[in-house]
């Protein structure tokens, strides 16, 4: 795919002459520091894939009663803004900066692909473990392993447990390579990994093999267990914990469907096992801190990744390794993954931590997005020096926001940057749609280009027909968007034309963070990847 320059197609489309806005109090602030804290014994952070804005505590009721009574002493995060796809999701939440400050702002990291988070941008788990934490990685990675530093335990954990790639069967644990993976196409390879030890690579990784069979929930939830049980206290335990759920195929064991027979048959029923499996695994984490004594000192966060993937809500059976798009909802809000309308890129997430009890309910107001966790759980764990050495953060500290919840102080960030990619995002197999860039501030939301595909708005009792096909309004790249998000969260009404001089000072913000973007990243697939040459595992190649 040919490159373009992301200042020649912004430009073009921002109109020729505009200068930059002085920088707002927000995605360019520096932290706070020395913010009240009070020492906690565990933190997780569980990150949902593909979770959508109205599943978990939605409005069919999905069979999840933990996560329903943890929501009664937690913090929802409203104004919650993440990105429209997995590994750019991952990227921004680990390093706290944009992806488009290091090239991987354009759709996802494919396994055959030599790409990953650049090794000089620092992990937040890295400084945790600095400061003296126990840090172990659960589940999906994501970030790129094309060589070993790439991998969790050289970018600060101690432990990694799961796949490194972006998806696959629940069960088998087999992962094809992506049939929208740029150049060759490369085999089917098994991908579960156990890395034990800092620096664990060759010699040292261990793929499970006898994990084949083995529902993928199940096992990430019990080996958080584990971690637990065999933790000794003498440091605190950082867990990130990021399910596969419930990111396609959507596959659930019996027993957890069948806890949802008020949601109709199909696959949003099937849908709902697999987030009744989560809460059970989440459930029996809380378990196992309550028998440590340590439940009452212990903070989580629950968070997507990005929208839910809505591009499949209803239909039948899917080929082999073949994900056949989501059943999630996200409603109130238009469209869903592979977007940048609201759907896909506002998110779920929630917040339980001892100094927040009694919060029960609370819903934070204030602008956030995945990059704001680098300094905001650094600071929520007492960690003073949170700037890496390496390169300045996007991300603002949201702790001392959160903590005077009644009102006084509200977040600090007046904008999110929420895509900015010369490419366009391919949806399913097709071409990429033509450059994009979006932006909210305050309550105005600013698409520059197409939004993408799927555009509708679903209410999971009124799902579509048997034989819909997702809607898309394929909008010129010249097209501009202006919606005020916080009376228009369906953005049904685009009021650029009222609005110019709004529509001009965005724009300029949006020329604001092109100037410190860079090219996307995306290579094409290396042959020498092709699990055929690594006795069929999925594994680091360079």
């Amino acid at each position: 795919m040919a490159a373009l320059c992301p200042g020649l197609w912004l430009r073009a489309c921002l109109l020729p002459g505009l200068v930059c806005m002085l920088s707002l109090t927000g995605s360019d602030a520096a932290s706070d520091t020395g913010s009240t804290t009070r020492p906690i014994k565990a933190l997780m952070f569980v990150l949902v894939d593909d979770l959508g804005f109205n599943d978990l505590l939605g409005t069919d009721n999905i069979s999840a009663p933990f996560v329903r009574e943890l929501a009664q002493e937690s913090v929802r995060l409203d104004n919650y803004y993440v990105e429209p796809v997995c590994s750019p999701a991952r990227s921004a939440l680990m390093a706290g900066r944009y992806p488009p400050r290091f090239g991987l702002q354009h759709q996802v990291i494919w396994s055959g692909q030599p790409a990953g988070v650049p090794l000089n941008e620092t992990f937040f788990p890295e400084l945790l473990s600095q400061a003296g934490w126990a840090t172990h990685a659960i589940g999906k990675y994501h970030l790129g392993f094309y060589s070993w530093p790439h991998t969790a335990t050289f970018r600060g954990f101690d432990s990694f447990y799961g796949f490194f790639g972006g998806g696959q069967d629940y069960l088998t644990h087999v992962e094809a390579d992506g049939s929208e993976s740029p150049g060759p196409q490369l085999g089917n390879g098994y991908d579960f990994w156990q890395t034990d030890g800092r620096n664990c690579g060759p010699g040292c990784a261990v793929p499970l093999r006898n994990a084949s069979g083995v529902y993928s929930t199940s096992a990430f939830s019990q080996r958080a267990v584990d971690l637990v049980q065999a933790h000794d206290g003498v440091k605190p335990l950082f867990v990130y914990l990021a399910f596969q759920a419930v990111h396609g195929p959507i596959e659930a064991p019996q027993e957890y469907v069948d806890r949802n027979q008020h949601i109709p048959k199909g696959r949003r029923r099937t849908f709902a096992g697999m987030i009744s499996c989560l809460d059970e695994g989440l459930r029996n984490i809380s378990l196992a801190l309550k028998d440590k004594g340590w439940w009452d000192d212990t903070a989580i966060i629950i968070s997507t990744d990005n929208g839910g993937d809505t591009s499949q809500a209803v239909g039948g059976k899917c080929p082999p390794l073949s994900y056949c798009g989501g059943t999630g909802n996200n409603w109130p809000l238009r469209g869903g993954k592979h977007t940048v309308w609201e759907g896909g890129v506002r998110g779920f997430a929630m917040l339980r931590h001892p100094l927040l009890s009694g919060a029960g309910g609370w819903r934070y107001p204030g602008l956030f997005h995945l990059v704001d966790w680098f300094r905001t759980v650094l600071s929520m764990a007492g960690v003073t020096s949170t700037e890496p050495a390496t390169a300045k953060l996007d991300g603002v500290d949201q702790w001392p926001a959160l903590l005077a919840r009644n009102g006084s102080v509200y977040s600090r960030r007046q904008e999110v940057l929420l895509q900015l990619d010369p490419w366009g995002i391919a949806y399913h197999g097709q071409q990429g749609d033509g450059p994009k860039a979006a932006l909210r501030q305050g309550p105005w939301k600013i698409i520059v280009g197409p939004p993408g595909c799927p555009d509708a708005v679903f209410r999971p009792e009124a799902p579509p027909p048997a034989k819909h096909k997702p809607s898309c309004s394929r909008l010129p790249a010249s097209s501009v968007l202006l919606f005020h998000v916080e009376s228009d969260p369906a953005e049904t009404t685009n009021v650029a034309a009222q609005h110019p001089d709004i529509v001009a000072q965005l724009k300029a913000r949006l020329l604001h963070y092109n100037l410190t973007s860079v090219q996307p990243f995306y290579p094409d697939n290396d042959p020498k990847a092709d699990p055929k040459l690594h006795d069929g595992l999925w594994e680091p190649w360079q």
